[in-house]
């Protein structure tokens, strides 16, 4: 029984099954090809290697695109974004909540994310927004538990863009040069 002949790509070294009978290959699926392009690009900018699964789950390929798009642009689009403040801080300026406004949070502590096994650490980030309003429930919330703070209390906020706005997270250390 004759062995299985094999190709590998030219360009990417990745291996898929040819037909000896046919004398043709299967050409790789595009999309993993793809994926695989967004692991190396990943593993370069960031010193880390990066151990091939062999298989990859949904929840593989959507870590390997969001960290694609972290190291790649040093932003990441957000749909929404919840936390918690000081209600303190909240109480004599929770009347800017009640319309659209801008939205400038920094997070000093290093944010670290797992990915296909690896951990990367992708240094402090800021939340920028445009447009940004509170939830309703939010809004009530801080409506009801605002007006009698103490010291170190906090309030978990939802807060999302209104159409036409926007909300990231910038990763300054990722930041294109």
């Amino acid at each position: 029984m004759p062995g299985k002949l094999v190709l590998q790509h030219a360009e990417n070294g990745i291996e898929f099954p040819a037909s000896r009978e046919l004398g043709s290959g299967e050409a790789p699926d595009p999309g993993l090809i793809e994926l695989l392009e967004k692991v190396v690009y990943i593993q370069m900018r960031t010193a880390e290697v990066i151990p091939y699964p062999g298989r990859f789950t949904g929840s593989d390929i959507e870590d390997v695109e969001h960290l694609y798009e972290i190291v790649k642009t040093g932003r990441i689009a957000l749909d929404s974004m919840t936390a918690r403040f000081e209600k303190a801080r909240l109480t004599a300026n929770k009347h800017v909540f009640r319309a659209p406004g801008s939205l400038n949070i920094e997070f000093p502590e290093e944010v670290k994310r797992e990915c296909l096994g690896t951990s990367f650490i992708l240094g402090p980030s800021r939340i920028i927004g445009k447009d940004i309003v509170l939830t309703e429930a939010s809004a009530a919330r801080l409506e009801e538990e605002a007006d009698n703070p103490t010291e170190g209390d906090s309030i978990e906020l939802t807060l999302l863009p209104v159409e036409g706005g926007s909300l990231e997270r910038v990763f300054p250390q990722w930041l294109d040069s």
